[in-house]
């Protein structure tokens, strides 16, 4: 099967549109949810290092957050076993990630993009530079651990990332 644990990780599913302005809480691209975003704007460019990209004008502010939800049986880690490390991966034209934690690595209820209460954290590291460069894109990675086993209710593995502040352009996010 697909490494990939993460769906439409290239942005090239865009059913719902190629440009949002001021998008809150919502869903944009394919399986990927922005949060507080409002006053931002997101587009998507045909020139990341595997075809497609993100583009989030961020201005100043890092609060903003771009999620997805990994789909398990309720209750059951999935392929998230206990003690398995998993590499988080993504390709950026800005430096922003390195140093910077994942914001949310958690198994959580289904649908509760933005809501932590009840959730299952687990451990991750801080993103690094791995020296891959493609054009303008470099590679940035982070080691996600899991350390904790879902709850009875929880249907999903939520990966989020919390974006540093600026305009920039992401591409190829796995986790594999």
């Amino acid at each position: 099967g697909l490494r990939n644990k993460l769906v439409n990780g290239n942005f090239t599913i865009q059913q719902r549109g190629t440009s949002f302005s001021a998008p809150a809480n919502v869903y944009t691209e394919d399986r990927w949810w922005i949060g507080n975003a409002a006053g931002r704007n997101v587009d998507f460019t045909s020139d990341g290092p595997y075809q497609n990209a993100i583009r989030i004008t961020n201005n100043a502010s890092e609060n903003v957050f771009l999620r997805q939800g990994i789909e398990i049986q309720q209750g059951k880690c999935g392929p998230f076993t206990l003690g398995s490390v998993w590499t988080l991966s993504l390709w950026s034209d800005s430096n922003g990630w390195i140093g910077r934690p994942l914001g949310v690595s958690a198994f959580r209820d289904a649908g509760k993009m933005n809501d932590s209460f009840g959730e299952a954290s687990v451990t991750t590291t801080s993103f690094v530079a791995t020296g891959e460069t493609v054009g303008l894109f470099s590679r940035y990675a982070l080691q996600v651990t899991i350390d904790a086993s879902p709850a009875a209710t929880h249907e999903m593995f939520c990966i989020g990332l919390t974006l540093p502040a600026g305009g920039f352009r992401i591409s190829a996010v796995q986790l594999e």
